[in-house]
């Protein structure tokens, strides 16, 4: 994600997650969301198996 790209998500107070830092999503992915919906679409994501593939 560019400088850009990461003011825009803090500015917008959105939850994000950078490549590396979640191993359960998988090394490469990154992970944004809105608050309100960022802690149940993680869990969403993990237990579907999202990293695995």
């Amino acid at each position: 994600m560019g400088l850009g790209g990461r003011w825009l998500t803090a500015a917008s107070g959105a939850v994000v997650r950078l490549p590396g830092s979640s191993p359960e999503l998988g090394e490469d992915a990154t992970f944004a969301a809105a608050p309100g919906i960022a802690d149940a679409l993680y869990s969403a994501l993990v237990e579907s198996g999202f990293g695995k593939v």
